[in-house]
């Protein structure tokens, strides 16, 4: 039976299916969002109930139910409908068998099958007689039958090639259940590297299964607990959330998802009721776990182990959400914190699920972390300390609020003035910050990356021009006398300095310059050796681009009035229609000014 994608579309609410991915506010008929497909910063994005369609007035990007879906998960079109249906409730007879057909490798195929086959192997082994063992160690861990079911628990057995030869009677090659990552040739014949051990079944986001963890369930001290699949064509560790694959469907509902680090822990959650979580593979999140956890759309909280090394991997992991910090939460632990399946087993349901709820921001989190990694009554720590945190408040571009409430945390704790302490964090102080040390400094040079708009590359030339003939100065001076890049400002200071001081400057008298020090300033340093080193356009008056500068400039202040004046007019209207003609003439003068500095 074909599948009717038209009709699956008219029954899809387009309003519904994308707030599951981002905000949306009603503006008169339509809605409004902030774009997801480019760095947006206000909503342009508007969504049609009545028409079916989106628009982004700042990016151009548009289409219907399906594209939106398809865009934003990166997937193939099948995918994206079957997406839709799951959202919207609907039941598409034929649509489940080929979803996938397109989007599998054929080269991978027979991996996948080799795991969908094995799994039901394990699965069945763990309630025959030979999985007795495995089965009362679960029963201990208050596994029942519903959480083996959801989980896809089996057991592999202890004769290391039953497994292998029910493979082979089904028909796969020796070559491909290796590959899969299954099995290892000793003595020249291939076994299951996870025999006797409880197998818990390792997903994509597809749900379709690429490995195992395996426990063993003897006390076997040469034994490792766990036995996890190695890397293989379809199991990439970096890649790969537990349980992803069902927390997709529940978090954007429950607005939440917690990360954990074990998916024993993963299912002690599923127990009390709380399907909203995944598990790491080890301690460490990738930016393919971030990208991941972004597409959820709702607040992630992490909840990795208590120790050292957990709530370590935990301030690591923070630094990782910079543009997401506000929709991120850490669950409060001490090195005596159990995991959630200890305090499940130990204290019971309603412990753990209080546990969850004591919740603090990733600032609150990272401030108490670094507390205990400095001795706060020794100077030198304390500069070690506020050195460090200042690198977290710029990461995370705070508002004005929090700004204000977590610096006077740091002048409490430090003991620094308020005021100095706001400068050192807001990176404004220069001869009163402390230093790098000339090792991170080297790495914050060399890392760093410069890119100029049409604004800044005349900033550049005007200042090239100065310290080849100093009259040129005066003539910035007069015409300008400002400059918008942060660093070319501090050069244009340090140059009339110089010139007020000593009636002349060389390039030669700034490289020794104290106020342009590499390890005071690394990146105001590394704008000035671009400035000396690159000059493509060689010393030519013709080339002084003043008029050019002039008009910018000028253009420049006309559109920000304009801005200033359509921002003023849409707090004054309440008329939704009158602020979405408003909204998008805010839009395209913000787009004129990005194309005056192209």
């Amino acid at each position: 039976m074909a599948v009717d994608y038209n009709q699956i579309r008219l029954n899809a609410d387009i309003v519904k299916v994308i707030s599951s991915y981002i905000p949306l506010k009603r503006s008169g008929k339509n809605f409004v969002g902030v774009c997801p497909f480019h760095d947006d910063t206000s909503p342009s994005m508007f969504v049609s109930p009545d028409k079916q369609i989106y628009k982004c007035f700042a990016c151009g990007a548009s289409g219907n139910v399906f594209t939106f879906v398809q865009n934003y998960e990166n997937i193939e079109f099948k995918q994206a409908v079957k997406k839709v249906c799951d959202l919207t409730g609907q039941k598409v007879e034929g649509l489940s068998n080929e979803v996938f057909k397109k989007f599998v490798d054929p080269e991978k195929e027979v991996l996948y099958k080799i795991f969908e086959d094995l799994t039901k192997y394990y699965m069945y082994l763990l309630h025959s007689t030979e999985g007795k063992d495995a089965l009362d160690y679960l029963r201990k861990r208050g596994i029942d039958d519903s959480i083996i079911e959801e989980f896809q628990i089996g057991y592999s057995p202890a004769d290391s090639r039953a497994s292998i030869k029910y493979l082979q009677n089904k028909g796969y090659k020796n070559d491909d259940i290796i590959k899969a990552g299954i099995g290892a040739f000793r003595n020249g014949e291939v076994f299951d590297m996870y025999s006797n051990r409880v197998t818990f079944p390792l997903c994509d986001s597809y749900g379709r299964v690429i490995g195992y963890s395996a426990r063993k369930i003897i006390n076997d001290p040469n034994e490792a607990k766990y036995r996890n699949t190695n890397e293989t064509p379809l199991f990439h560790k970096s890649d790969v959330l537990y349980h992803y694959h069902k927390a997709d469907k529940t978090a954007r509902k429950d607005g939440f998802v917690y990360v954990l680090e074990g998916f024993m822990d993963v299912i002690a959650l599923y127990r009390i009721g709380i399907k909203s979580a995944v598990a790491i593979m080890g301690t460490a999140l990738t930016q393919e776990h971030i990208k991941l956890l972004k597409k959820l759309n709702c607040e992630i909280r992490m909840s990795l182990d208590g120790d050292l090394p957990g709530q370590m991997a935990t301030y690591k992991n923070l630094q990782l959400f910079k543009d997401l910090h506000k929709k991120v939460k850490v669950v409060n632990k001490n090195v005596d914190s159990k995991d959630a399946d200890e305090i499940l087993s130990t204290q019971g349901g309603e412990a753990l699920y209080n546990s969850l709820q004591d919740l603090s921001s990733p600032l609150d989190f990272t401030i108490k972390y670094l507390q205990g990694n400095f001795n706060l009554n020794n100077y030198d720590d304390k500069q070690g300390f506020i050195n460090t945190i200042k690198d977290v408040f710029l990461a995370f571009n705070l508002d004005d609020l929090s700004f204000d409430y977590y610096s006077k945390q740091i002048s409490n704790l430090t003991g620094f003035s308020i005021n100095l302490v706001q400068d050192i964090l807001r990176n404004k102080s220069s001869n009163k910050n402390p230093t790098f040390t000339r090792k991170r400094q080297e790495v914050a040079i060399n890392n760093y990356e410069i890119k100029l708009n049409k604004y800044e590359k005349i900033e550049k030339i005007y200042l090239q021009y100065m310290l080849k003939d100093n009259k040129y100065i005066n003539v910035f001076n007069e015409d300008i006398g400002f400059m918008q890049n942060q660093a070319y400002r501090r050069i244009l200071a340090i140059i009339n300095d110089y010139y007020r001081r000593d009636g002349r400057v060389y390039e030669a008298d700034l490289y020794s310059s104290q106020e342009l020090n590499r390890e005071k300033d690394p990146y105001t340093y590394q704008y000035f050796k671009d400035l000396v080193d690159n000059d493509e356009l060689g010393f030519d008056i013709n080339k002084l681009p003043r008029e050019d500068f002039k008009r910018i400039l000028t253009e420049q202040k006309v559109i920000e009035q304009d801005e200033k004046n359509v921002i003023k007019q849409i707090r004054m209207t309440n008329e939704s229609d009158q602020q979405v003609d408003l909204l998008l003439k805010q839009i395209e003068l913000k787009k004129k000014k990005q194309q005056c500095k192209k």
